[in-house]
């Protein structure tokens, strides 16, 4: 790892850009900042004489890199990884952190072989798809990990690190259903090497795993409701492009339920080839385990309304504004697709606040209270029936969960 004191141009405040410490290693860099700040024009590789806090800016900037190339020896010479070098150059180094770290000198000096996180995370995911298993879980929480820190042994799997992560995801706007999801996975990923014998199991994990589940009350839609929700108008203020963007986003939320309460994964990905013939057929990706389950529906007026006005027919999927499952662009979507709905939620007054996860629950809500066959709604979601006597059904022809579909949509429930 290398490190200096420089200029961080990417930004700028009424006293000037900041003054950040860079660290650089194994293909990535932190800044840190050191609260000082300084314009442009009185910064060559340092403060020039004409900065007005010259005399103890460029001493303290002295004996600031002279200590920082002390602490990046340090780290080198003890295997710190980025972030732990990061924690130590800030001073915030816990006596958790420092136990944590001789634990792992020892292990070096009595030539216990070291397991990289990222490989064996990569030989579990391959293992997985070779098994026809789910590899969505790994996928999203491995590029979360990347996102938090450079690759590390899987022994270095502490408590320490564990509440560095979550504290990581906090930060991001990230809830206690989302830690648990993430923290999860990565306990999965720990026990498989630890069954392996590639690691001893140290048990990190325990107490640090946030309850998923939500206490919170589910929201219960009406049909006047979304006759309220079709209807809804961005604000005047939010300008043309942000109240298109706003209003994108609300039909797509209206044609998830349209079409059988499905997740916004399914609908990014829609091509044109799937939404013909007047119906919209697609295998449900978010299955967490099995072969996924062929969705095909009846495509009423109201999403076909939805395709006609929102569609981008010169692209191959039916809504390309929406970015492809998997990519950052989609997360950012899919948090800003939230915002408008909990905006929206606030100004109609529905409460608890609309997510994108709730069409499925809608659309389950009304079947039951209209009265639709278990088995028919279970079609029409993308559910796989799993227990012994539903193993002998068949799929219901489409003229008969066509009739439940649009009965659920048409009545008052």
């Amino acid at each position: 790892m290398q490190g200096k004191i420089l200029l961080d141009t990417r930004s700028k405040g009424k006293k000037g850009h900041p003054i950040k410490i860079y660290i650089s290693g194994n293909g990535s860099k932190k800044y840190i900042s050191t609260g000082y700040f300084s314009m442009q024009e009185h910064w060559r590789d340092g403060v020039t004489r004409k900065h007005p806090n010259y005399s103890h800016l460029s001493t303290w900037i002295k004996r600031r890199e002279f200590e920082l190339q002390q602490q990046l020896n340090y780290c080198n010479e003890h295997g710190y990884t980025l972030r732990e070098a990061v924690q130590y150059i800030k001073g915030k180094s816990s006596p958790q952190d420092e136990i944590e770290m001789l634990e792992k000198r020892l292990r070096e000096l009595r030539g216990q072989p070291t397991v990289s996180l990222f490989d064996f995370w990569q030989q579990i995911t391959h293992e997985r798809k070779l098994a026809s298993k789910s590899t969505r879980a790994f996928d999203q929480t491995l590029s979360q990990i990347r996102k938090f820190t450079d690759d590390i042994p899987i022994s270095d799997i502490t408590p320490g690190w564990i509440e560095g992560f979550k504290a990581f995801k906090y930060s991001e706007g990230c809830g206690d259903p989302g830690v648990h999801f993430y923290l999860v996975t990565i306990r999965t990923v720990y026990y498989a090497a630890a069954r392996r014998k590639l690691i001893e199991d140290q048990k990190p994990f325990n107490g640090l795993i946030p309850q998923s589940v939500s206490r919170k009350k589910k929201v219960r839609l009406s049909k006047s409701d979304l006759l309220r929700i079709a209807n809804y108008s961005p604000s005047k203020y939010a300008g043309a492009a942000r109240g298109k963007a706003i209003e994108q986003r609300i039909a797509i939320f209206l044609f998830q339920i349209y079409i059988g309460g499905h997740d916004l994964v399914d609908v990014a990905g829609l091509t044109w080839d799937d939404v013909s013939g007047g119906r919209v057929s697609f295998m449900r990706k978010k299955i967490k385990r099995g072969v996924p389950v062929q969705v095909d529906n009846i495509l009423l007026p109201q999403a076909q309304d939805i395709i006609n006005r929102h569609g981008t027919p010169k692209a191959k999927r039916v809504f390309s504004f929406i970015p492809p499952h998997g990519t950052e662009q989609y997360e950012y979507y899919r948090r800003y697709y939230w915002k408008a709905l909990k905006q929206m939620s606030e100004k109609l007054e529905i409460t608890p606040p609309l997510k994108t996860k709730s069409p499925r629950y809608i659309f389950r809500t009304w079947a039951g209270d209209s009265g639709a066959n278990i088995i028919h709604t279970m079609q029409i979601q993308g559910h796989k029936p799993k227990e012994e006597t539903f193993k002998y059904q068949g799929r219901v022809p489409n003229r008969i969960v066509d009739q439940v579909l649009q009965q659920v949509l048409q009545e008052d429930v």
